[in-house]
């Protein structure tokens, strides 16, 4: 039976934590490189490209108050259920939304075509504000989500 990824525990350290660090890591060279091709496929001239870095930049600030009201919430009430992550991750995609339309005002009107189909925002997003979480891992492993406990996957035929 499987559950969460962050049940597992590695040296003391949840595993979580341990993945969220790995990523802070990274993320400071593969954000400026992301950015650097997104402006030169995007054709931004300095302005937009200005532009650009406050959006992303409100758009961490966002995901951090939300991540740091939701992370109270779940401390406070010393659980975790399904409806509670859904409501938070429907917060969390209420922000990039946001941020998308945001690019769209301030970008050239073409970004979209010239970014590409495999644009993500996603790559923006600093795992920083991802950090709250990480003391929550134990009310998160005994969160109501059931499913793990259901399906076995030795189980399936």
């Amino acid at each position: 039976v499987r559950g969460p990824p962050w049940r597992d525990r590695e040296g003391g350290r949840g595993r979580m934590s341990n993945q969220i660090e790995q990523v802070k890591q990274a993320w400071q060279l593969r954000s400026e490189i992301a950015r650097k091709n997104f402006i030169e496929r995007a054709k931004l001239d300095a302005t937009q490209a200005t532009d650009l870095d406050v959006v992303l930049e409100a758009m961490n600030l966002r995901l951090g108050d939300t991540i740091d009201r939701w992370a109270a919430k779940i401390r406070d009430a010393d659980s975790f259920s399904p409806e509670t992550g859904i409501r938070m991750m429907n917060e969390l995609s209420q922000t990039l939304v946001v941020t998308y339309d945001e690019m769209d005002r301030k970008l050239s009107p073409t970004w979209r075509e010239s970014a590409g189909e495999d644009f993500e925002l996603v790559r923006f997003v600093d795992p920083e504000v991802l950090t709250p979480l990480q003391d929550l891992e134990p009310v998160m492993s005994r969160g109501g989500s059931r499913l793990d406990e259901d399906i076995a996957v030795d189980e399936v035929p």
